[in-house]
């Protein structure tokens, strides 16, 4: 909508991206030519596309487990839930990557480190004859970049 100050008022489409291009005429009369006068400007309005943050929740915490008596190979599906690479379905395409920091305890633990699957899925090895607790800091990560957003 535009106004007579010159302003002009749009809403964006929920996760909408692109240029749309216009023209605004002004028509007025001119009492001192007699006649109507028009001046038109055209102009593009471009909105830019965002990437959105994936996103996850833990379901699968704590993972509690048994010593074992010789390197095992530890799976534990359904770790992570409500996987998202994003709120808009153009994203889809996106690669995430989960990001597991070491808090506190002994890597030792592990005869593998862990890793997460792009479906939720905890991997890693436990070692033999180790018993003890780690923490983790987990974050995900897109390959969406950054730019407007």
């Amino acid at each position: 909508e535009a106004f007579a100050n010159g302003s002009l008022v749009f809403e964006v489409a929920p996760f909408r991206s692109g240029a749309a291009n216009f023209s605004i005429t002004l028509t007025m009369f001119d009492a001192a030519i007699g006649e109507a006068v028009t001046s038109s400007v055209n102009f593009t309005i471009a909105v830019l596309p965002r990437n959105h943050p994936p996103s996850f929740v833990i379901e699968g915490s704590p993972v509690m487990l048994l010593e074992v008596n010789k390197t095992t190979n530890q799976s534990v599906p359904g770790f992570l839930a409500n996987l998202s690479k994003g709120e808009n379905t153009n994203e889809a395409a996106q690669a995430v990557t989960f990001n597991l920091t070491l808090i506190a305890g002994n890597e030792s633990l592990l005869a593998s480190p862990p890793n997460i699957t792009e479906d939720g899925v905890l991997r890693f090895a436990l070692a033999a004859f180790e018993n003890g607790n780690l923490t983790y800091n987990l974050t995900v990560q897109d390959d969406g970049g950054v730019q407007n957003g």
